[in-house]
């Protein structure tokens, strides 16, 4: 259960929250650092193979589904 905020000291609040809110925190921090690292360790020529970093090299757009078949429900 959590207490209202008002006439709580600020020190109250922020140690119940951070009891409450430390795995979103935590996972937060996990899955940035992951991405930084990642995205860090990519070489240029990787890169440039990349759907992601090179958004022209898609090769299955909406246009290329459609048109071998695949329709949209």
């Amino acid at each position: 259960m959590v207490t209202p905020v008002v006439g709580r000291p600020l020190t109250q609040v922020a140690l119940s929250e951070a009891r409450r809110n430390w795995p979103f925190v935590f996972g937060f921090a996990f899955t940035t650092g992951l991405i930084i690292k990642l995205s860090t360790s990519l070489d240029p020529k990787e890169a440039q193979k990349s759907p992601f970093i090179n958004p022209n090299a898609h090769r299955y757009g909406l246009g290329t589904l459609l048109s071998r078949g695949f329709t949209i429900v």
